[in-house]
C-alpha cells in the first residue's frame, strides 16, 4: 500500500471515530468507566444500558481497527503515531479481558485488540521512555 493510502485508511478511522454515537460511547469509556473487576462492569454496565452499549462500541470499534492493522491494510508505525486512544482504552479494560474470555467462552475475545496495543506499547516504550507511566498515572485517577 503506498503512503497516500495509508494516510487515506488513517482520516476514515478518524472520520468513524467523529461520529456521535461513538464520540458518546468513547467519552463514557475514557471518561466515567473505572471498573476494577468484571462484576463491577457488570454493576456499571448492564445488559441493555446505555452504559453497556457503549462499552461494547468502544471495545468492538478498537478490535476491529486493530484487525485491519494487524493484517498491515495500514502501516503499524503510522498507527502507532496517530492513534493514542487504543492505548488507553486498553489500559482501562485489559485487567477484565482474561476473566471475560472465560465468561464468554471466547479465548479469542478482544485478541486483535490485545495484539495491537501491545505493539503500540513497546513502540511507545522506545519512542517516548516513561510515557505509559504517566498515562497509567492519570488513567488511576
Amino acid at each position: 500500500m503506498s503512503q497516500f493510502q495509508d494516510a487515506q485508511v488513517i482520516l476514515q478511522l478518524y472520520e468513524l471515530r467523529r461520529e456521535s454515537r461513538l464520540r458518546e460511547a468513547r467519552s463514557f469509556v475514557l471518561g466515567r468507566f473505572k471498573a476494577k473487576s468484571v462484576e463491577e462492569l457488570h454493576e456499571l454496565c448492564p445488559p441493555g444500558s446505555e452504559e453497556n452499549a457503549s462499552f461494547r462500541q468502544v471495545l468492538t470499534y478498537w478490535d476491529m481497527v486493530s484487525a485491519i492493522v494487524k493484517r498491515d491494510v495500514v502501516e503499524k508505525e503510522l498507527f502507532f503515531e496517530t492513534n493514542g486512544e487504543i492505548t488507553a482504552v486498553w489500559e482501562k479494560v485489559k485487567h477484565l479481558i482474561p476473566e471475560l474470555r472465560k465468561e464468554f467462552a471466547n479465548p479469542a475475545f478482544l485478541e486483535n485488540l490485545e495484539e495491537i496495543a501491545k505493539g503500540r506499547e513497546a513502540y511507545l516504550n522506545v519512542k517516548a521512555p516513561g510515557y505509559l507511566e504517566s498515562l497509567r498515572e492519570r488513567l488511576a485517577t
